[in-house]
Parts: structure tokens; C-alpha cells; sequence
């Protein structure tokens, strides 16, 4: 199974910094971020099938790909925010990883915007 990669190579990474973190702590720094980079990439194929098979079920049910280019934006907001806010957290900057999160819960009601617009007109016309 995947997840014994992820988890695996996680483990050793964690280990690693451990074991570098009073030597040479600028390594850390880089295991920490090479890590999450290496699982990103290696999870980015099963990404790309699950973004597949919601186009596909978007299309199926004929809903305007408008809304899933704003769903696929949404969510690719929240994992780069979460992710790099953890990583800020992880090396003790708490203030610079809210700023983060609060950035990204602003950007995804900017990206929510016409969803909303069409909603409100909807209703609008059924009244």
C-alpha cells in the first residue's frame, strides 16, 4: 500500500532531523520541506485520477465546468495553505503560519464568489 511509503519515508525523515537537529540544524530545514515535496510528488498521480473522475462526474450530471474549475482551485488552496502553514509551524514561525491559514480562507472566498453570485440569482428567480 502506498500510505507504508508515505508513512515510511515520513518516519525516517522525522528520525533524521532528530538525529541533525543540534549539528547542523539548517539541514533540517531541508529534509523537512524535501520530505513534504517527495510525498506531494509521489501522491500527485492519485490526484490526477481523482481529478479525472470528477470531471467526468461533472460531466455526466452536466453541471457547467465553471464550478468544478473553482472546486479544483478550492481545494488546491487549502492543501498548499495547510501544507506550508505546517511547515512554518513545524519551525516555530506560529504568527507566519496563521497569517497563512487566514490568507488561504480568504482566497478561497474570493474563488467562492461566483458561485454565490449564481446561487443569490437562482433564488432570485424562483421568487
Amino acid at each position: 500500500m502506498d500510505i507504508y511509503k508515505i508513512a515510511l519515508l515520513g518516519i525516517i525523515s522525522a528520525i533524521l532531523i532528530m538525529a541533525l537537529k543540534d549539528q547542523v540544524p539548517v539541514f533540517t530545514v531541508v529534509i523537512s520541506i524535501i520530505t513534504g515535496i517527495l510525498i506531494i510528488l509521489y501522491i500527485l498521480p492519485q490526484i490526477k485520477e481523482i481529478v479525472l473522475e470528477i470531471e467526468n462526474l461533472i460531466d455526466y450530471a452536466g453541471i457547467s465546468n465553471k464550478y468544478i474549475k473553482i472546486l479544483l482551485k478550492v481545494i488546491g488552496i487549502s492543501y498548499i495553505s495547510i501544507f506550508s502553514s505546517e511547515i512554518c509551524k513545524d519551525f516555530g514561525q506560529a504568527n507566519i503560519s496563521e497569517k497563512i491559514k487566514l490568507s488561504g480562507k480568504i482566497l478561497i472566498i474570493c474563488c467562492s464568489i461566483p458561485v454565490i453570485s449564481d446561487l443569490v440569482g437562482n433564488i432570485l428567480l424562483i421568487l
